[in-house]
């Protein structure tokens, strides 16, 4: 299954497209801050988040909750393709609806090779890959300018 995950009017034939606003004729309404979602473990083998995860997880806790969830419905060596604006962008600092910054460093807390790793090396990280049992690795980042 491949998912559109907060899709707004961007809508991708062969996916299954959701967002909280019922104003697009979506596949699925459902806010990606309540949880659990509507989908059963292992069953997304591609998850697009284009512009959606600055959006959401203000607080660390839904966030970490949002994470879980990425990977409770992923299968294994599944992509989650993430696309979100540098967090020193003007398109990320003029909207109010950008509430937290989402970076490659940020996100590598999610792997659990790169937690054991900086344990040994002393590294002050915090590896939340670890502590909420979720191992993500990252195999690709590009900048758009």
């Amino acid at each position: 299954m491949k998912l559109n995950l907060g899709c707004g009017s961007k809508l991708l034939e062969g996916y299954v497209n959701v967002d909280k606003f019922n104003i697009y004729d979506v596949d699925i309404v459902h806010d990606l801050e309540v949880f659990p979602y509507p989908f059963d473990d292992n069953v997304a083998s591609y998850v697009l988040l284009s512009h959606v995860l600055e959006h959401v997880g203000q607080d660390p806790n839904v966030f970490h909750n949002i994470i879980k969830e990425l990977y409770r419905i992923c299968a294994a060596g599944a992509i989650i393709d993430i696309r979100v604006p540098h967090p020193r962008h003007d398109d990320f600092l003029a909207d109010p609806t950008h509430v937290r910054p989402i970076t490659p460093f940020g996100l590598s807390l999610y792997n659990k090779k790169l937690n054991k790793q900086w344990e040994r090396d002393g590294n002050a990280a915090t590896p939340l890959g670890l502590i909420h049992d979720v191992d993500f690795e990252i195999i690709d980042t590009q900048y758009m300018l």
